[in-house]
């Protein structure tokens, strides 16, 4: 292989037996019948065998392996002076193409991110819309509905709120109204029950006015009884018994028509109603046991012998051991004590 001992792509020494130039990894020619073929101008006398050329990677690709401290393989130009120089281009060639492959690569990928942020962008506008207006429309209707649903929001409170401030109103309207009826009605119940009281009160001056009178009467009475009770005058002695007769039904009418009368709610007058009542009831006592002293006495034309039974009546009326009427001492001691 004396013709062999360079290699005809790159120029470095050969080593014997070689198939590939250890150094630009190009085949060694092959000896044709025993002898070395010897090198033509044809570019296809220096084109690799199908079996011995080394592929190229492709883009994206591994390259393939080389062998150990070998040149990568770059074909040379028939006729190039310079086979170190097209060696030379080589990586920058591969170079190029690998940053032309990756170059691709990233486009693609940016292409495939914008296009999803773009999809994203579009799917997010399109449920902001939806969520606003809940129908198609333009950009700015979401914002719209938006603004029209929080218009119509505070639009529907502001209407509770009022309804409810009027409803408390009306409430608080209709119990100061309340009040007033009752204090209306309370007041006319007072000024009723003091006009009844006031009338109440009246009745009962014109009871106690004439007990003064009453009293003098019965004692006029009970005087006329010990001055003419023994008498022998008949017409005299029933003359005086009729007078106390009928002192006795008129102050009977009293009491009675005091029995009637009741005090009005809260009166200030209770009191004495029972204690004129106690006296005029006083007078009647008084009256009464001298009208049934009387009737016994008129019993008889000449009285003096029936003494002891005509006083009787009288003898019964009065406190014990004493020739005072009950009724006269309770009179007495009740009488000063109404005040009207």
């Amino acid at each position: 292989m004396a013709g062999n001992n360079f290699c005809v792509n790159c120029g470095a020494p050969l080593q014997e037996g070689a198939r590939f130039c250890t150094n630009c990894g190009a085949p060694v020619q092959a000896l044709v019948d025993g002898g070395a073929t010897e090198p033509t101008s044809d570019a296809s006398a220096t084109e690799p065998q199908p079996d011995q050329t080394q592929r190229l990677a492709a883009p994206g690709e591994a390259a393939p392996m080389q062998p150990a401290g070998a040149q990568p393989y770059v074909p040379v130009r028939p006729g190039s002076p310079h086979p170190q120089a097209a060696f030379a281009q080589a990586p920058y060639a591969r170079a190029t193409s690998a940053v032309a492959g990756g170059d691709n690569r990233h486009r693609t990928i940016a292409v495939v991110v914008a296009a999803l942020a773009a999809l994203a962008l579009v799917a997010a506008l399109a449920h902001a819309w939806l969520s606003g207006t809940g129908t198609g429309g333009n950009d700015g209707q979401p914002q719209q509905g938006q603004q029209q649903g929080d218009s119509d929001g505070e639009a529907n409170g502001d209407a509770s709120r009022k309804q409810e401030d009027d409803k408390a109103g009306a409430e608080a309207e209709a119990k100061k109204k309340e009040e007033e009826a009752e204090a209306q009605e309370e007041k006319a119940k007072k000024e009723s029950l003091d006009q009844q009281d006031s009338a109440f009160h009246d009745s009962l001056v014109s009871y106690y006015n004439v007990l003064s009178d009453y009293d003098a009467r019965v004692r006029d009475a009970a005087s006329n009884f010990n001055a003419s009770f023994l008498s022998k005058d008949m017409d005299l002695r029933r003359s005086l018994a009729s007078s106390c007769s009928s002192l006795k039904v008129e102050l009977q009418g009293k009491v009675d028509s005091l029995g009637k009368m009741t005090a009005p709610e809260g009166s200030a007058w209770t009191t004495q109603l029972s204690q004129i009542r106690q006296c005029y009831q006083d007078h009647l006592s008084r009256v009464t046991v001298m009208d049934s002293a009387w009737q016994v006495d008129l019993r008889y034309p000449d009285p003096e012998p029936h003494q002891s039974e005509i006083l009787g009546p009288i003898s019964a009326g009065n406190l014990d051991g004493s020739n005072k009427n009950a009724a006269l001492d309770d009179y007495e001691k009740l009488y000063p004590q109404i005040t009207l």
